[in-house]
């Protein structure tokens, strides 16, 4: 959390951050994907407490994403962390991740302003 955190501020510390600071992480020669996404696919059914972890991180995560959005847009941070996780899930099954953050870029577009995905 503490490296998004930093990466969100680095790119400049609104809605819009979330493209490039998912990049970068993507770009990373250390991308495997997200390990509270997979423990819970992996040991979710044996390991109760690994999947509160995996919760509180999420949490941790979405409350990061709401802090970049207007308090009346708050609302829509819970589908914008979704919309993270997602492409972070498409960008790891991927052979590159331009797609996962084309469609992530699109996402932030429509929650930002309100505008049609077309």
């Amino acid at each position: 959390m503490a490296w998004f955190g930093d990466a969100l501020q680095r790119h400049g510390g609104t809605l819009s951050a979330l493209v490039p600071a998912l990049a970068e992480w993507f770009g990373s020669d250390a991308y495997r994907g997200c390990a509270f996404i997979k423990s819970v696919m992996e040991v979710g059914d044996t390991l109760p407490q690994a999947v509160e972890i995996s919760r509180r991180h999420k949490r941790d995560m979405t409350m990061a994403i709401r802090a970049l959005m207007p308090a009346s847009r708050t609302s829509k941070a819970d589908a914008q962390a979704l919309a993270v996780n997602g492409a972070i899930v498409a960008a790891q099954l991927a052979h590159t991740p331009a797609d996962a953050l084309k469609a992530l870029a699109r996402v932030v577009r429509v929650v930002r302003n309100g505008a049609s995905t077309k």
